[in-house]
């Protein structure tokens, strides 16, 4: 069960650095158009894009042999590369199909009604266990593009099919990517069902798609694809289904609920509270067949959650959302940070103060690191180990954007419409023909030095099913401007793993764009770029502090432990704390906490005063009163350094334009409003 990254959006803040920016199409080379800019939204799309019309190929009758018959090949060397029963076509009859949509916007049927997903369709409906083609004229069914070139291209279709009404032509026709030539042709079809085996030789490329359409209204049953040494398409799990708010909530007492699956034959439910952060459970894998359970007789004064899963009788989906069973709220206050505990060079125990009607907390550490020698120091050297799903022949698609802390080192990796292969990151242009291309993007890393050096990156990546000419970009962002910093870089890709080198301007605050352009894949449906590594260095001077968000985290009670395993000398961590809570129109999130540094007492108060300095504002300027020799920075909230005063002791005054800051002064941190 996964109780962590339920927040899908949160904003960050590194000294007001770490913000939102708006999704764009930022840097344009020629044809080229890439989202240099990380996104802030996240948006759902399928996998696949099909075309919109049936490709039609010669009007030839195709040899065929009956399943009785002896295979083309013999039984013990095939093996199929796909299959389709339409199990999940539940609805409807022969007799009266059932003509509700089961298509996305782009053509993919829905994850609930296929068992291998990436089939498409025009006008194709649920029959009561088989596929109704509704016309004669634009109806089509078509694969996944899959890989048919084993076997020096040979493989064979197998399909059962009548028709609605009177005689037809049945067409089974295929295409391969890279050939301007279809393939295939049509089988007399009559109201009688027919299975027919047609075998294709030659044919098959690494991405072929085969359609299935005819001149009239036909039913469609039963679809296998076999090939000598073929690799088999393996069945998705269904859909999770999408759990909603509790009702009749009692002190004692609430209903979970959720929507049904389409596929489900039962649900399996886990109710639960957290101590130490971790689940305690009431019920768990709770098996059911309603979309709603009543819980009674639980501890008053103690907050529930539930998730729920559906079980289609073979494959269990993801697990749901977790749900809180509380009523909504419209605001929430922000905790109180208090000071780290059970500190050691292993980690600390980060607390704050427990906030009435939060669900969760999300916590935010981060780290500054005084480099200690001069030289090429590395940023990152993320290999992705941590994939551990997929791999090249058979990548896991990933949401189509969001945060990748789970699979890297440190937090703040960002992907849109990438894939996982074990040990890798792919990216695929799968939402090309949107200009929404697939993105990797780096934390974002702040170095306090008014002099840097060229940033270096060092990609191993490789293509894969693209054509030669496909490159690899990679780019320079200040997240402050939003803005590509010089120009993005190219490479042409090889099949191999390779290591490419790039070097890019100079930068005291930036993250890394990378992303890929296949000239003759426009929309993006084959061609594949897995990355192995990315080795991010700059040349700094000693004594230059590195400041970067060190874990992202989620807690349901009011402190977390916070590992740091790997703690450099003299690395000093810091964190703060937002409160969540289920809304009415989503999650509602308070704003940040104060700013507790690990292992110092800061002694923050409402009135930003510390045991030894005072921050406070007024009309036009901020104010700083403390007993020790300190620097004074001053940034405004996009995180850029305002003003700064040396050796500051006793009492000191700086003007600044009326706005919102943060203010550091020693170990003291207080965030003010200037009017």
């Amino acid at each position: 069960m996964k109780t962590e990254n339920i927040i899908k959006t949160l904003p960050a803040l590194l000294f007001g650095l770490f913000v939102s920016v708006p999704c764009s199409h930022a840097a344009n080379d020629g044809e080229r158009v890439w989202q240099a800019l990380r996104p802030a939204k996240t948006h759902a799309v399928s996998h696949n894009k099909i075309s919109k019309n049936r490709v039609k190929a010669n009007d030839v009758a195709l040899k065929t042999v009956t399943r009785m018959q002896a295979p083309v090949v013999a039984a013990s060397e095939e093996k199929l590369v796909l299959g389709e029963d339409f199990s999940k076509f539940t609805a409807g009859s022969e007799e009266e199909p059932d003509m509700t949509n089961i298509l996305t916007s782009e053509g993919i049927i829905m994850h609930d009604y296929i068992n291998t997903y990436g089939w498409g369709g025009i006008k194709v409906f649920q029959a009561g266990g088989c596929c109704f083609m509704a016309d004669g004229t634009s109806s089509v069914l078509m694969t996944p593009v899959i890989d048919l070139s084993a076997d020096n291209g040979n493989f064979n279709v197998t399909v059962s099919f009548r028709s609605q009404s009177g005689s037809t032509k049945f067409y089974v026709v295929g295409q391969s990517y890279g050939e301007s030539q279809p393939f295939g042709g049509y089988v007399s079809c009559d109201e009688s069902w027919k299975t027919v085996t047609i075998p294709f030789e030659g044919y098959g490329k690494s991405q072929t798609a085969i359609q299935f359409y005819a001149d009239a209204p036909v039913f469609v049953d039963d679809i296998e694809i076999t090939q000598v040494d073929g690799t088999e398409v393996e069945p998705q799990k269904p859909s999770a289904p999408i759990a909603l708010p509790a009702t009749d909530i009692t002190e004692t007492g609430f209903t979970a609920n959720w929507q049904a699956v389409e596929t489900a034959t039962s649900y399996l439910l886990d109710v639960f509270y957290f101590v130490d952060n971790k689940p305690q459970y009431v019920k768990k894998d709770f098996e059911t067949t309603a979309t709603s359970e009543t819980l009674s007789g639980l501890q008053s004064g103690c907050l529930y959650y539930y998730s729920v899963q559906a079980n289609d009788g073979t494959l269990i989906s993801d697990e749901s959302d977790i749900i809180p069973a509380k009523n909504t709220v419209d605001a929430i206050d922000a905790p109180v940070v208090a000071q780290a505990t059970e500190i050691s060079d292993e980690g600390f125990r980060a607390n704050w103060s427990s906030v009435s009607d939060a669900s969760y907390y999300e916590v935010v550490t981060l780290s500054d690191y005084k480099i200690p020698s001069s030289g090429t120091f590395v940023l990152d050297d993320e290999t992705f180990d941590k994939v551990t799903e997929g791999t090249i022949s058979s990548p896991v698609y990933n949401e189509m954007e969001g945060a990748l802390n789970e699979y890297t080192k440190y937090p703040d990796w960002y992907g849109v419409t990438t894939l996982l292969a074990n040990g890798m990151i792919g990216l695929k242009n799968y939402y090309a023909a949107m200009n929404y291309y697939s993105m990797l993007y780096s934390p974002i890393y702040q170095i306090n030095t008014a002099t840097p050096s060229n940033v270096k990156v060092k990609i191993s990546a490789q293509m894969v099913n693209c054509t030669n000419g496909t490159q690899l970009g990679v780019a320079l962002v200040d997240p402050i401007i939003g803005e590509v910093v010089g120009k993005w870089k190219y490479v042409n890709l090889s099949n191999e793993m390779t290591d490419y080198e790039f070097t890019l301007d100079a930068s005291n605050c930036y993250y890394i764009s990378i992303g890929f352009s296949d000239p003759n894949d426009k929309y993006g449906t084959t061609g594949m770029v897995f990355i192995d590594g990315v080795k991010i260095t700059q040349d700094i001077e000693a004594g230059t502090t590195l400041t970067r968000i060190y874990s992202d985290d989620i807690a349901y009670n009011n402190s977390i432990y916070v590992a740091t395993p790997e703690k450099r000398e003299g690395e000093q961590f810091y964190y703060y704390v937002m409160a969540a809570s289920n809304g009415t129109e989503g999650d509602v999130v308070s704003s940040e906490s104060e700013i507790m540094y690990v292992g110092q007492d800061t002694g923050i108060d409402n009135a930003g005063t510390t045991a030894t300095t005072t921050i406070t504002a007024t009309a036009g300027q901020i104010n700083v009163t403390t007993d020790k020799t300190c620097t004074l920075t001053v940034f405004d909230m996009s995180g850029r350094t305002v003003k700064q005063l040396n050796a500051v002791s006793g009492s000191a005054s700086v003007s600044v334009e009326p706005g919102a800051y943060i203010v550091k002064c020693g170990n003291a941190v207080r965030k003010l409003i200037v009017k």
